[in-house]
């Protein structure tokens, strides 16, 4: 065995196994000091964010510099991009180091505004990884758009390429704000921006539908595939929230959501009757 000879004289060196650190912000902080410790599971999870929005981008054949100017911490030093799988496997098993950590953090003396906190960034890496699932699930549906000879098909992912960059240049924009007052502002704006272009889809689709440009089953994919990256969007917009604001904007922030149903379901109940009352 001339193997063993070589590394028992020393001439061959046995190193053991490189393992990856995930996360870029946990491995180094203790989590008996809860405000570093809340800090740094703050940032990861924007962390997790991020490389959610690479693999996002990714899926849908989106070069990421246009939304980063630089790798992300999963791909920085090395020398070529993480497969789909890789990342998406990375980033899972990152959210499941962020979730010891929590776990960890959780069993220490906590006041119950720290606790509260916390509990509000740990939503945000689950409104994360729900985002994530939710593109995965609709890839193999905006590949046949893209591969279709229905050139409204192809439109329309054009257009769903469009919306996510915007929102996430948007996204940018408001992490890059520093008073919390603007960001709730932006975070609301943005979210309503997403409303507006789910609306918007929805009424174009049903006027290809008249139109004939589609067919049946093309508009039932077509909406459901809206609606799956609909709610991505918003998880994603819901993540940022949970991440920059304070909890007491948090929960105005989600009153001033609730409201606007309220005043939609209103105007729908008017629409409603002015129809049945009108004698045309």
């Amino acid at each position: 065995f001339p193997f063993i000879g070589l590394l028992a004289k020393g001439l061959i060196k046995f190193y053991p196994e490189h393992k990856t650190k995930l996360s870029a912000f946990l491995h180094n902080t203790p989590t008996e000091v809860s405000d570093a410790a809340t800090t740094s599971l703050r940032n990861e999870i924007n962390h997790l964010l991020q490389e959610c929005q690479v693999y996002c981008l990714r899926l849908i054949k989106i070069d990421e510099k246009l939304v980063f100017d630089e790798p992300t911490p999963f791909e920085k030093g090395l020398k070529k991009k993480l497969t789909n799988q890789s990342l998406y496997e990375n980033i899972k098993l990152l959210h499941g180091e962020i979730f010891a950590f929590y776990s960890k953090l959780q069993s220490q003396e906590l006041e119950e505004e720290e606790t509260k906190e916390l509990e509000q960034i740990i939503y945000a890496s689950r409104n994360v990884m729900n985002s994530m699932k939710n593109f995965k699930g609709i890839k193999h549906n905006l590949d046949e758009f893209d591969g279709s000879d229905n050139q409204y098909l192809n439109s329309q992912y054009a257009l769903f390429r469009k919306r996510i960059i915007e929102l996430y240049h948007d996204m940018t924009r408001i992490m890059e704000i520093e008073h919390k007052e603007e960001q709730y502002q932006k975070l609301l704006e943005a979210f309503v921006h997403v409303e507006t272009l789910d609306k918007r889809f929805i009424k174009e689709t049903m006027v290809a539908s008249t139109k004939k440009q589609i067919q049946e089953i093309e508009i039932a994919s077509l909406l459901m595939v809206n609606r799956l990256f609909t709610q991505a969007c918003r998880l994603q917009v819901f993540s940022l929230k949970d991440l920059l604001l304070s909890h007491a904007q948090v929960n105005n922030f989600d009153r001033a959501l609730d409201m606007k149903d309220i005043l939609e379901e209103e105007k729908n109940k008017v629409r409603k009757e002015e129809n049945d009352n009108d004698p045309s």
